[in-house]
C-alpha cells in the first residue's frame, strides 16, 4: 500500500464539516486568482469531497482520485488506470501530500513528465498547487 493513511484523519474531518467548507472556498478563492482558467480540475487525496463540491459549483470538471475512492454527485471518481490516461489544468494536492509514502516521488514524476512533454497528469501551462497540514 503506497499511503500511509490513518482512518482517523477522515473522521476528524467530518467533525469539523463546517470549516471544511469554509477553507474550501479560500481555496477555490486562491485558485482563481492565480489562474483565470480552469476546465479541468483533480484532486488528490478528495477527502470527504468539500473541496470538490465547492469547485465544481464554478468548474465544468472536477475530478476526484483518493486511496478510498467515494462516489459523488458532483465529481468524477477516477481508477488508477483512467487517472494514468488523464490530463488537467490543475492538480491539488490539499492536506493530502503528508499521507503519501513517498510524496518527493509523486511530485518529481509530475514535474518531470511535464517538463519532457510526455504524458503528465498536468497539461500544458498546467498547475501544480499543494498545501500541507501543519
Amino acid at each position: 500500500q503506497p499511503f500511509n493513511y490513518d482512518k482517523s484523519y477522515l473522521n476528524s474531518y467530518i467533525k469539523i464539516k463546517e470549516k471544511c467548507e469554509l477553507l474550501s472556498e479560500i481555496r477555490l478563492n486562491f485558485l482563481f486568482q492565480h489562474i483565470k482558467q480552469i476546465d479541468r480540475l483533480l484532486d488528490f487525496g478528495s477527502g470527504t469531497g468539500d473541496f470538490l463540491q465547492a469547485a465544481s459549483r464554478q468548474i465544468n470538471n472536477v475530478y476526484s482520485y483518493d486511496i478510498i475512492p467515494k462516489n459523488f454527485d458532483f465529481a468524477e471518481t477516477l481508477s488508477q488506470e483512467r487517472l494514468n490516461s488523464s490530463s488537467f489544468d490543475v492538480v491539488c494536492f490539499f492536506d493530502s501530500l503528508e499521507h503519501l509514502t513517498n510524496p518527493e516521488l509523486v511530485i518529481e514524476n509530475i514535474v518531470c513528465l511535464y517538463f519532457f512533454a510526455l504524458e503528465s497528469l498536468l497539461r500544458f501551462r498546467g498547475r501544480l498547487v499543494y498545501e500541507l497540514e501543519t
